[in-house]
């Protein structure tokens, strides 16, 4: 979750960002992030709570080959959990190696 003042500032820009439909953009003090957003109108109890520990567990990993998580806070007028994480400018794992067998190649070892 938050844990600095200043965050504060950033996040009032998410919130604009989030209710224009916009998911992934750069912002002042954190290039490179983006936002992925999750309606929790329609998650019951039991959900509402695994999606705040899922935060609390990308919050708690650190790790140079795991996306890093920066910030998680709740709009309320969207109804949606915000998760601000870095952005992966070459896509995600899936999508790689999707790509990679739609070629019929391997991914080379040097990239593993």
């Amino acid at each position: 979750m938050v844990t600095k003042l200043q965050d504060l500032t950033l996040l009032r820009n998410w919130v604009k960002i989030i209710q224009s439909g916009e998911s992934c953009c750069e912002a002042t003090g954190w290039p490179g992030v983006c936002i992925q957003t999750v309606n929790i109108s329609r998650l019951n109890d039991k959900e509402r709570v695994n999606a705040l520990n899922e935060v609390r567990f990308l919050a708690s990993i650190r790790h140079r080959n795991i996306i890093g998580y920066k910030a998680a806070f709740i709009d309320e007028s969207s109804q949606s959990l915000c998760i601000i994480m870095e952005f992966a400018n070459d896509g995600d794992l899936l999508g790689k190696v999707q790509d990679q067998r739609k070629k019929g190649q391997l991914i080379p070892e040097a990239e593993i």
